[in-house]
């Protein structure tokens, strides 16, 4: 109840928030809360929320609010060297997919946000996602994200202030993507949706694509798998046989 309370007491602040995520390159990316009061982003959207602050890009500017309190406090706005589009943390490293490639933040201080390092590439649309180890990157070429080639790229994050990239993979206009496990799922938008085993980090193995999941984006929760696609919004598990099991769709009102 008290976690409800204080969503609706934010609830006009993230409005705004929202309306940042759709002044984006195509950020289809949804949120929902944790029992911790953490956000479940997609790996497209432009904000994150934990217990204490939300880290909002824009453009080239990463702003950080305390929300601890009945206002929203503006505490760190940093100015970013390339265009942001995504953000993702993983404990106290911010990842910020840009059209240039990925910043890493140490936001251990939320105060003092600290460039640690960054991964260069091509223009293109940069989602990114992390199991701490291994940081998975989509790079999609198209109007607004430059001519680059459309494929999948895998960093070694072992060493934070030195990412390395350690393969690629081709694909078909990739747009965002989610961990589960062992298990990666990439959308593909019209040509569907990938689903890769990482177990084997340096060759990894391409377990089915789903070509009428047209998805755009995941939300990962548990065994459960949210899927944003061109049409609704469909959730999945994933059952202890490595199947995808349909839960329920939503469809959008439009369609």
């Amino acid at each position: 109840m008290l976690l409800l309370i204080n969503i609706k007491r934010k609830f006009r602040f993230l409005l705004t928030a929202g309306f940042l995520v759709m002044l984006g390159c195509e950020s289809e990316g949804d949120f929902q809360f944790d029992n911790l009061g953490v956000s479940k982003a997609g790996s497209m959207a432009q904000f994150y929320i934990d217990p204490s602050y939300l880290y909002v890009v824009e453009q080239t500017n990463l702003s950080i609010f305390d929300i601890t309190k009945e206002q929203p406090l503006l505490i760190a706005k940093t100015k970013l060297p390339w265009v942001s589009e995504t953000i993702f943390k993983l404990n106290d490293i911010l990842m910020i997919g840009t059209t240039t490639g990925v910043l890493f933040y140490n936001v251990s201080n939320p105060q003092n946000p600290t460039l640690l390092s960054d991964y260069a590439h091509i223009t293109s649309c940069d989602p990114v996602v992390s199991n701490g180890q291994y940081a998975f990157v989509t790079l999609r070429s198209g109007r607004t994200c430059g001519p680059a080639a459309d494929e999948l790229q895998v960093l070694d994050i072992t060493d934070i202030s030195k990412p390395k990239l350690i393969g690629s993979y081709p694909m078909l206009s990739p747009y965002g993507l989610a961990i589960m496990g062992n298990n990666l799922f990439v959308g593909e938008g019209s040509f569907g949706m990938r689903w890769f085993d990482i177990s084997n980090i340096l060759e990894l193995t391409k377990v089915e694509t789903i070509r009428e999941i047209e998805a755009l984006d995941f939300i990962v929760n548990g065994n459960n798998i949210t899927i944003n696609t061109k049409n609704s919004l469909l959730q999945m598990e994933l059952t202890p046989s490595n199947e995808l099991v349909k839960i329920s769709e939503m469809f959008y009102a439009d369609n």
